[in-house]
């Protein structure tokens, strides 16, 4: 790979790391890209020399949902037409549990630095959404710094603020007004250039408001706050844009639903205040629900910890654990379909042996 493709292509972000997984074949003989956008089975990909439509290789379709190329994975590219034949490893992966299924990974981001949770200062503003937030976003490996927007309609930010100190894993609670502030300026120190931004949160946050902030120069449309303050997000796929200045942002739908992956180790990063809590309890299977010489259930009552905060934690470590099951489930029954598919392949093959 010469000085000018590698410079084209750390413009999207690539770094050096990446080129140590790819052999001499590869080097010489496909081309690395990174994918911008996914509309259903297509990829827009950009290999340093603009945007354009790529498929996937044959055997992506025999893959799960999570070895299937998403907005901001690098991938390699056959030379003479775009296909996708390979996915580069990720250093980070966000992803959600789909609403209204067991067990089915949807795909958010990949290769993301920071993710900027955005919440709105009025009634939308909800510390337990947020721990689910930063569950995941701690599951993925990302960095978080909580945007709180809509300052200029709040007369006191500080209440805000204040319900976030029990969250863990934020870099920084900013606040913002999206329409008069300048976001490159306040969120300088998490726009390093070639790095990867993704903004998260709920519809009528102000999310596209912030991304035109950004932006400047490229405009996407927005509609107004509801009288419910419920705003309706105009994002309807996921994409990485370019920002001035060489960071890069993923955008995303606003999310109504934000299921749970397989995320145990996010769960109690989120809520290692409650699990050191716990080290002190008398019983080690304590379940935290009443037993006696509950350090944790002692904290609630001093008031050291909140019973809103205790309760999430059960809520999501619950539903972490069922979501690792029902994806061991239909991991499990999948190898399983792939094992009789080869094997009725196999007898298919075989000649009757004459008699």
């Amino acid at each position: 790979m010469n000085d000018s493709i590698q410079t084209r292509l750390s413009a999207l972000g690539w770094r050096q790391s990446l080129l140590q997984q790819l052999s001499l074949d590869e080097l010489e003989q496909l081309r690395p890209a990174r994918v911008v956008a996914v509309r259903r089975d297509l990829r827009l990909v950009d290999a340093g020399e603009g945007v354009h439509p790529a498929h996937l290789s044959g055997h992506f379709h025999e893959l799960g949902a999570e070895d299937q190329p998403t907005v901001g994975d690098w991938v390699l590219l056959s030379a003479q037409d775009a296909v996708i034949v390979r996915l580069l490893d990720r250093h980070s992966l966000l992803s959600r549990n789909t609403p209204g299924s067991e067990g089915q990974l949807q795909l958010l981001a990949a290769n993301v630095d920071t993710c900027l949770l955005v919440s709105a200062l009025n009634s939308e503003f909800n510390p337990r959404r947020l721990e689910r937030y930063l569950a995941i976003v701690q599951q993925a490996g990302c960095a978080a710094v909580l945007v709180l927007t809509k300052r200029d309609l709040c007369d006191d930010p500080e209440r805000f603020i204040e319900q976030t100190r029990e969250l863990r894993g934020l870099d920084a609670v900013l606040t913002l007004d999206g329409l008069q502030d300048n976001a490159r300026e306040v969120l300088a120190p998490w726009l390093t250039p070639g790095d990867t931004l993704v903004l998260l949160g709920s519809s009528g946050v102000g999310k596209s408001t912030l991304l035109n902030n950004l932006q400047q120069n490229q405009e996407q449309a927005t509609n107004a706050t509801r009288a419910d303050e419920k705003g309706r997000h105009t994002t309807t796929d996921r994409a990485l844009f370019p920002l001035a200045g060489g960071a890069l942002l993923v955008d995303l739908p606003g999310l109504r639903e934000l299921g749970l992956p397989p995320a145990l180790d996010g769960v109690a990063a989120q809520f290692a205040d409650v699990e050191a809590l716990a080290d002190g309890c008398r019983f080690r299977d304590c379940q935290h629900q009443g037993e006696p010489g509950c350090a944790v259930a002692a904290a609630v009552e001093r008031g050291e910890l909140s019973a809103g905060r205790l309760l999430s934690y059960h809520k999501l470590l619950a539903e972490a654990r069922q979501r690792g099951n029902s994806v061991a489930a239909v991991q499990a029954r999948r190898a399983r379909d792939k094992l009789i598919a080869r094997l009725v392949r196999e007898v298919k093959t075989l000649k009757p042996r004459k008699g």
